[in-house]
């Protein structure tokens, strides 16, 4: 249960409920924010500064506090203090821990996260929304009832618009060796861990990995350079419960378990097939897109795309030439859909090139690329850019994406009408975010 330095914040909430409720802990050092809604909630973490990066706050907004906290503790959601909840077996920190916590892990789309001691899963699943789709967040604790009941508000997001695909939860002891002997790139613990026992915690981390972790009475962050060394940085003084530690037939059990392990090799078909990708070698159609070649295989075109295989199979003019033109995409757009089709992979490193690979996807009829960039730009939407996101949910029939964009633009709907973007907004768009509004009032 951490605690944390009051800050100076000056009041800007109009809502005269929402209010700083001092902590009555002898260490007078916690503060305990309470507000009416997840937003205020938000809004108050960011005024006091706990963080500024705008995919902290936006996965603070699509995955609420409240859908981790149990009905009969419903009401103090949205009160930045921990929560005892003994019927499931764990606790939940206060937010401005989770804040903290992510601040200083510094994830970042694509990584690879574990969660020791997940409890409820609402950081496990805060994590899986940074990560994107090309990242993963593994929630593991011991308790099989907190396991069931975060899967399960995990499960209930994704009708809201947020499918976390990426999220999974284990029940296992993190001191018990790891069956498939996996390691992250961040690591957050929600117990504290004894010295003696910290480098069990250090081993499951990447290189360059980084971890936030309470070790005795301090929060640290401990960082692994590129060679397997460690540093540590104290950031805080907290008080958490202990990792509880395996038993020695809980041991035996796992050395057994290990034992009788037969590793199998990597997968390793789509790397094999990666390596035909754009390849001159037996390729026997080429794509010049703005004076450029891109070389192809027809037999993975068919079997891949199903564009493709209607083209060659109705026997189309195109499907007759070695060299077909593509004018309607840019390079780097066909590229991607290309190297897609290729490797069931795409480095989509910008928003904009999402935006574009959509159209794309649909009309070469590749429905998981097209759900890939969906996925990318949920996780994207900020104050700038929701409502041209809107609009290519609505233009590319994408249902899931809309209701992300609609959720965050009436969450920020007082910064987001004041956009360019906004007053740029197509009227039928623009007809659906007010109708939504309206059913919200009225429900």
């Amino acid at each position: 249960w951490g605690l944390f330095p009051t800050p100076h914040r000056r009041p800007s909430l109009q809502d005269s409920t929402s209010r700083l409720v001092p902590s009555k802990q002898s260490f007078a050092m916690a503060y305990r924010y309470q507000g009416n809604s997840n937003l205020e909630l938000v809004d108050a973490l960011e005024e006091d500064r706990l963080f500024r990066e705008p995919r902290i706050r936006s996965a603070l907004l699509m995955v609420p506090r409240g859908n981790f906290v149990p009905p009969a503790h419903a009401h103090e959601a949205h009160v930045d203090r921990p929560l005892h909840i003994p019927e499931f077996g764990f606790n939940i920190s206060a937010p401005h821990m989770y804040a903290i916590a992510l601040t200083n892990l510094d994830l970042g789309p694509g990584q690879s996260f574990l969660d020791v001691g997940s409890g409820c899963g609402h950081m496990t699943a805060l994590a899986g929304m940074i990560v994107g789709s090309k990242g993963s967040a593994l929630g593991i604790d011991i308790s099989e009832t907190g396991i069931k009941f975060a899967s399960h508000r995990v499960k209930e997001l994704a009708p809201k618009g947020v499918a976390l695909q990426n999220v999974h939860f284990e029940q296992r002891n993190v001191f018990l060796r790891d069956l498939k002997d996996r390691r992250w790139d961040r690591i957050h613990c929600g117990a504290s861990c004894g010295h003696k026992y910290k480098h069990l915690l250090y081993e499951l981390l990447n290189p360059g990995g980084v971890i936030i972790t309470p070790i005795g009475a301090h929060l640290v962050k401990g960082i692994k350079d590129q060679f397997g060394f460690t540093s540590e940085t104290k950031l805080m003084n907290v008080r958490y419960g202990e990792l509880q530690h395996p038993t020695h037939g809980e041991i035996l059990e796992n050395e057994r378990l290990i034992a009788m392990q037969i590793k199998l090799p990597q997968p390793q078909l789509s790397q094999d097939y990666s390596q035909l990708f754009n390849n001159q070698f037996l390729s026997d159609v080429v794509f010049q897109v703005e004076n450029n070649s891109l070389y192809a295989h027809k037999a993975i075109l068919v079997s891949r795309c199903e564009y493709f295989s209607a083209m060659y199979h109705a026997g189309m003019k195109d499907a007759e030439s070695a060299s077909i033109a593509v004018t309607d995409y840019s390079f780097r757009v066909f590229k991607e859909l290309l190297r897609f089709i290729y490797t069931d992979k795409c480095e989509i490193d910008t928003i904009q090139l999402a935006g574009d690979l959509i159209p794309a996807a649909e009309y070469y009829r590749i429905d998981r690329l097209k759900q890939i960039c969906a996925h990318t730009l949920a996780q994207a939407v900020n104050v700038e850019n929701s409502c041209q996101i809107l609009e290519i949910a609505c233009i590319y029939q994408s249902p899931p994406l809309k209701k992300v964009a609609f959720h965050f633009i009436l969450s920020e709907y007082e910064k987001v009408s004041r956009t360019k973007g906004f007053r740029q907004l197509k009227k039928e768009c623009l007809r659906e975010v007010l109708d939504v509004a309206m059913h919200r009032m009225e429900a």
